[in-house]
């Protein structure tokens, strides 16, 4: 049953990448030529990309694969042998089911260990701008603009000319980075802070470089002004080689921060396609952010439900195609085939109305989420205990 099922499941995927790849690059040729991308990124684009397009046409594949094993074993009667001695349809479809379930445990690992990353670091290489050449850089000096695009910088996943905005109103204390060198290392680029202090005075900072060490930040190449209560015009103003801040006057930290550019890009990520959250990022916005929006609020658990339901696209799929596939004779086996793909497709589309509903908060999250899964699973199931018991 498995070596029935895997072959034509190669040969599925192996088509749907020739077709993906080669529509995608047309597709982004303009933006590939604008940004001057190398054909290495290009390559290594593609490479972050493959898992989350077979992700998200795996279980496509899968139960085209299914159907062709099914059709085929059905054509030379071994499954009406399997049934005549006396063997349980759930006993024939164990493999598959195992499989199905392997396969689901798989993508929920992908989306919520490597998607994210993936994803991000993809759109980092395609939304590169272009390299630019300083002219007083044209006989060989190295400046500002040659260390900020040095390829010595390690890649985050986002891209390094993300602008990240911050302000608490409350406290009015307000960040703007410019970029995004190493957040996981707590490092930031071009970064301006305004902050006020007990006694009312308000403090600005223009540093070239922050580096968090986990119990104060650290700028680099500051200049700090200060501008008592009712003056116009700073007071103060200095220029370091380094300032140390405690985390009593800036308490933000970078995942802090981090989370902060995640919220401000969900506007952006609203399509039910795109998977630019995993669970622990999720859990990480409402920590930090208790009292964002109503919509805000509704998409990030739509899809903190949906990133447990959609591991069960292959469960489903095989509970549908199995029963249907496995109907004795030739005619009622193509009619049955034909009758699982229709009620597979229809649950891919149901899924794919329900999640905007969800995200925008027209129906509950839980909902939107689990109901395709609960829908087309209880109807497969129904079958196989139908189909069983004949």
């Amino acid at each position: 049953m498995l070596r029935q099922t895997a072959t034509p499941l190669v040969f599925c995927i192996i088509g749907f990448l020739i077709f993906w790849v080669s529509g995608d690059i047309l597709a982004n040729l303009e933006d590939f030529t604008g940004n001057q991308v190398h054909p290495v990124d290009i390559v290594r684009y593609y490479f972050l990309r493959i898992p989350g397009f077979l992700d998200l046409l795996g279980p496509v594949a899968f139960l085209l694969s299914l159907l062709y094993a099914l059709i085929q074993m059905t054509r030379f009667h071994e499954t009406t042998a399997m049934r005549a001695a006396g063997i349980s349809l759930w006993r024939i479809g164990l493999p598959l089911l195992a499989l199905a379930t392997l396969l689901g445990t798989a993508s929920f690992a992908y989306r919520e260990w490597i998607a994210v990353d993936f994803e991000n670091e993809a759109e980092a290489i395609l939304e590169a701008p272009a390299p630019t050449v300083d002219p007083a850089d044209a006989d060989g000096q190295t400046g500002d603009s040659a260390t900020q695009d040095s390829p010595a910088r390690k890649s985050t996943g986002i891209s390094r000319d993300a602008r990240l905005y911050y302000y608490n109103e409350t406290e009015n204390r307000r960040w703007d980075i410019e970029s995004i060198t190493d957040p996981d290392a707590g490092i930031f680029s071009e970064v301006n802070v305004q902050w006020q202090t007990p006694e009312g005075k308000q403090m600005f900072i223009y540093a070239r470089e922050a580096v968090y060490d986990g119990e104060a930040w650290n700028f680099r190449d500051v200049q700090i002004y200060g501008k008592a209560p009712g003056d116009l015009l700073p007071s103060q103003r200095d220029q370091l080689q380094q300032l140390t801040i405690d985390t009593v006057t800036l308490p933000e930290t970078p995942e802090f921060l981090m989370s902060q550019l995640k919220i401000s890009r969900i506007d952006d990520i609203r399509e039910a396609r795109v998977t630019l959250f995993n669970i622990r990022e999720i859990v990480r916005l409402k920590t930090h952010f208790p009292n964002m929006s109503p919509e805000y609020a509704a998409l990030l658990d739509t899809k903190l439900q949906n990133q447990v339901a959609a591991s069960l696209k292959y469960l489903v799929v095989a509970l549908i195609a199995l029963p249907l596939g496995c109907r004795p004779g030739r005619r009622d086996a193509f009619v049955g085939v034909a009758i699982s793909m229709g009620i597979c497709f229809a649950y891919f589309v149901v899924e794919r109305v329900s999640l905007p509903m969800g995200f925008s908060g027209k129906v509950a999250p839980w909902i939107a989420a689990w109901m395709p899964a609960f829908l087309f699973g209880s109807a497969g199931l129904c079958l196989m205990i139908r189909a069983n018991s004949r």
